[in-house]
């Protein structure tokens, strides 16, 4: 996921944020960022690296710190359907704008694809975050405490 927005709000978390995080599942307790890193989290410790946000024509684009979704004001469903000559399952990712949703698929037939996982966790106290219009997160700490569904291939 690619943060982006077209104002920036940089706020302090009091503990209490909660994202939700899209990754691939290593094993019961180690999760690797999903597609754009190979970053690997373990449940209950806490990361931090620098954000890195820039302006171009009046829109903010965030490449690194921890990308997200804000539990409280997306919707996270999971799918099963067919696509050209294979079958998946997909994780949407639903935000307050109706017409915005983020799609992670894994493959059920053909080539598969890893098995994703639907992670719970929080930006710790004191880490600067900031959330978008659509409430994808960029934040300089995060703990992931929980993987609350995990999307198999079978």
């Amino acid at each position: 996921m690619c943060w982006q927005s077209t104002n920036i709000n940089l706020q302090v978390s009091d503990g209490n944020v909660k994202v939700t995080k899209i990754c691939r599942l290593v094993n019961k307790t180690k999760i690797v960022g999903c597609y754009f890193t190979n970053f690997q989290y373990e449940l209950n410790e806490k990361y931090t690296q620098k954000m890195h946000i820039t302006c171009k024509a009046n829109q903010y684009f965030g490449n690194e710190g921890f990308h997200s979704y804000s539990t409280d004001k997306c919707k996270v469903d999971i799918s099963k359907g067919t696509k050209l000559n294979y079958t998946y399952k997909c994780i949407r990712v639903h935000s307050p704008k109706q017409n915005w949703v983020a799609s992670y698929y894994t493959r059920l037939t053909g080539k598969p694809k890893p098995t994703l996982a639907v992670v719970n966790g929080y930006i710790p106290k004191g880490m600067k975050y900031s959330i978008n219009e659509n409430g994808e997160i960029i934040s300089e700490g995060i703990i992931l405490t929980e993987i609350a569904s995990i999307v198999t291939t079978k």
